[in-house]
């Protein structure tokens, strides 16, 4: 962009594509570290039945706290893909969904976000 002078509402849109992807990017941390001490994880997820609930009971506030961040980390992938390719066309959000050019990214950010959210909304 250099040379050129960006509107209030280009530098609105970039900075909070930004916030987000910084967000995002970060928020993976807090299930990590969470939910590591808590309950050993992402090792413990072989654990058996046996071994595991008990443990996830004696946590249960520290591993819904790590799910909840993880639910929310998921979900803001689709978020950032989207502001990623709205940046890209620079049109409104509504276009972006139905533009040949930015469709695969955000058929990406949706099928990647379900991905990662359906195993574990039951928690």
């Amino acid at each position: 962009m250099t040379g050129t002078v960006m509107n209030a509402d280009a530098q609105t849109s970039w900075r909070l594509t930004g916030v987000v992807s910084l967000v995002q990017g970060l928020l993976i941390f807090i299930p990590t570290i969470v939910l590591g001490q808590a309950i050993g994880w992402p090792a413990s997820l072989g654990d058996p039945a046996s071994v595991a609930l008990p443990r996830l009971l004696q946590q249960e506030s520290a591993v819904r706290l790590g799910y909840s961040a993880y639910l929310v980390y998921s979900m803001l992938f689709a978020v950032t893909i989207l502001l990623l390719a709205k940046l890209r066309v620079g049109k409104s959000m509504a276009n972006v969904l139905w533009l040949s050019r930015t469709r695969p990214m955000a058929a990406h950010g949706m099928c990647r976000m379900i991905a990662q959210i359906s195993p574990r909304a039951r928690w």
